[in-house]
């Protein structure tokens, strides 16, 4: 198997966005006190959940994998 979300990030839940599906919301990069809500929309598998594109407008933290 393989990480859903391989970057810098910490724990995450499943939601329902109005208007976008499912979506991963979870905090990174998982360093205090620089932690910030990204939410990226993901879609079921056969194989559990894939990222189905970029952070969703209105995440607090800029698209960055440092």
């Amino acid at each position: 198997s393989s990480d859903l979300w391989a970057r810098n990030g910490g724990h995450g839940m499943l939601i329902e966005a109005r208007g976008a599906g499912p979506c991963i919301l979870f905090h990174a990069p998982n360093d205090t006190p620089n932690e910030r809500a990204r939410m990226v929309a993901v879609t079921y598998t056969d194989d559990g959940l894939s990222i189905v594109g970029d952070e969703m407008p209105g995440s607090m933290y800029p698209a960055d994998d440092s």
